[in-house]
């Protein structure tokens, strides 16, 4: 069911701790949505990291649902939990949008290569088992050695695999240091972390029959907010309006930024879930919208977690992964680059940069 945001507010004041703290002050009844504050996302993880993470959600009387831990892009546990509803709501969404982009088609045999019990796995198995045409999932996970997976997979005839970059990157390597890259895989659904630089190129020169396609942009604590469109460059979406509102704000005055290409941070509001709500959530990333206002289901571009939140480098500093993904493309033209570290201070950041040896 996809509820209206004065639904989804009234229901969080009542039924999640956070947000009831939250809107403690605010009016009863209607409010402007710029009387609806923005959870922060510092607010967000010290809550969803706390040992006591349940008190993100308000489990009692509820007996349906699923629970995740997750630990992400934060290297912390997180828990959430989606209720039965929302989370079949959620996967028939994406099973008939990738169907009808042709990401997942009819006859595949996909390869589930994300962290079994995982909420990654399980939307790839939910989005399988939801899908409208017919399909054969080989779920095998990611903690086997890459020989085993990569047998496991040919042996049952997999053409898709599905799973976290990382993985698929690690993978990548192991075919072609054994100078023998997979023609058989026609499709990788992809996602968990953004992919820069050479990392893409990696994987084609390692499926060179595969297209490479994210499964989707999504956050433990929002669930589905993008899909990726052929065409769309990495780390490109477009609003899933049937899932979320998507806001990119000022970081400073939380204002919403309306004109492209201005960066700002990604505010997502879910409008599926209500076992743990998401209400105008930062998620911690910076994001740009790639089109102009006014265009149903807009493009955006994420640009990964921010560096500036306990290091603030001076006004309207913002430094994000893809700066640094620009850096390490620069320098590698010219430099042997082995490691790139960025240390952040009070007032400063330092590059710290390793050779190989016999450039040291």
């Amino acid at each position: 069911m996809r509820y209206s945001v004065e639904q989804l507010i009234a229901l969080a004041r009542v039924s999640s701790p956070v947000y009831g703290k939250l809107y403690r002050d605010l009016p009863p009844g209607a409010l402007a949505w710029d009387q609806v504050p923005v959870l922060t996302h510092d607010l967000l993880m010290a809550v969803v990291h706390d040992a006591q993470a349940i008190s993100f959600f308000d489990p009692r009387g509820r007996s349906d649902g699923i629970i995740y831990q997750s630990s992400a892009t934060t290297g912390k546990p997180k828990a959430t939990i989606f209720g039965r509803e929302e989370w079949k709501a959620t996967l028939i969404l994406l099973a008939t949008r990738h169907w009808k982009s042709g990401a997942l088609q009819e006859g595949d045999f996909v390869a589930n290569l994300c962290v079994g019990g995982s909420a990654s796995f399980m939307f790839v198995h939910g989005t399988l088992e939801q899908f409208p045409s017919r399909c054969v999932e080989v779920p095998i996970g990611s903690d086997h050695p890459f020989p085993y997976i990569l047998d496991t997979y040919r042996k049952f005839g997999a053409n898709v695999l599905a799973g976290i970059n990382s993985v698929l990157l690690g993978m990548a390597h192991h075919i072609l240091a054994e100078g023998m890259p997979d023609t058989t895989i026609t499709r990788i659904l992809c996602g968990g972390e953004l992919m820069y630089g050479a990392q893409l190129g990696i994987v084609q020169r390692a499926f060179p029959n595969a297209m490479v396609i994210p499964f989707m942009f999504a956050t433990t604590e929002t669930g589905l907010i993008g899909l990726s469109e052929t065409g769309f460059a990495q780390n490109e979406f477009r609003v899933c309006a049937d899932a979320c509102l998507l806001e990119i704000v000022d970081p400073a005055t939380l204002q919403p930024i309306e004109e492209a290409g201005r960066m700002g941070l990604c505010v997502v509001t879910s409008l599926l879930r209500t076992a743990a709500p998401a209400i105008r959530m930062d998620i911690g990333d910076f994001a740009m919208w790639e089109e102009d206002s006014g265009v149903a289901e807009r493009k955006f571009s994420i640009h990964g977690r921010r560096f500036t939140t306990r290091y603030p480098l001076g006004p309207r500093v913002l430094i994000t992964e893809t700066d640094v993904a620009a850096l390490i493309v620069a320098l590698s033209v010219d430099i042997p680059l082995l490691k790139l570290r960025l240390d952040l201070d009070s007032d400063a950041a330092t590059v710290v940069v390793k050779l190989f040896r016999t450039h040291q």
